[in-house]
């Protein structure tokens, strides 16, 4: 579904996705698609919800299953993260890391979102271990030309147009003020922004 976007080669200086990737972002196609799209040497950040122990190597916690149910297999470690892009050989420097605090950050942006503390995702938060559970902070920087990420039979911008998953924001040099959409985020030329992830 993503794995066509409608942009052309090296269009991008970053792509940055926030609480959305892990719905699509184990898809072993998706990244080169998004590196098609990143000028060689653009920056990639996601920050996406984590378990501190992969649940491919250990079965989550029961609280968290019970609440995320099949989601919480894309919770990944960090450290299952930063190998899944290694191994592309599309990237260099890879990092991933749990933010520090990110459990009680998002238990802190649930209660202001107006959930009490008999709220299913406040008594899941609280039930696991302060360092056990939050976001992982994954990025790199992309070290090759696009034509490795090219899908077979891609000719440039699909005709039909198709939208970045929600969540998932593009960055690009533009000239003026900052346009924004739900879809993408066109800002000018910063990367400062992405690393310090």
């Amino acid at each position: 579904m993503f794995r066509h976007l409608p942009f052309d080669d090296a269009e991008f200086d970053a792509v940055v996705s926030v609480d959305a990737f892990e719905y699509f972002g184990t898809d072993v196609q998706l990244l080169p698609a998004l590196l098609r799209v990143l000028k060689p040497g653009g920056r990639i950040a996601v920050s996406t919800p984590a378990l501190k122990v992969d649940p491919y190597l250990q079965a989550p916690p029961e609280q968290v299953s019970a609440l995320a149910g099949w989601e919480v297999a894309g919770w990944h470690a960090p450290e299952w993260w930063r190998r899944h892009w290694e191994l592309t050989g599309l990237l260099e420097d890879v990092t991933a890391r749990m933010q520090p605090g990110s459990r009680d950050d998002w238990l802190l942006w649930a209660r202001a979102s107006g959930a009490t503390n008999d709220d299913a995702l406040v008594t899941m938060l609280e039930s696991v271990g302060r360092d056990d559970i939050g976001f992982a902070l994954v990025s790199a920087v992309r070290s090759s030309p696009p034509s490795a990420c090219r899908p077979r039979g891609h000719t440039g911008r699909p005709s039909s147009a198709r939208h970045l998953p929600l969540g998932t924001y593009c960055v690009r040099p533009v000239r003026g003020s900052v346009t924004a959409s739900s879809a993408q985020l066109l800002l000018r030329r910063s990367r400062s922004s992405v690393t310090d992830w």
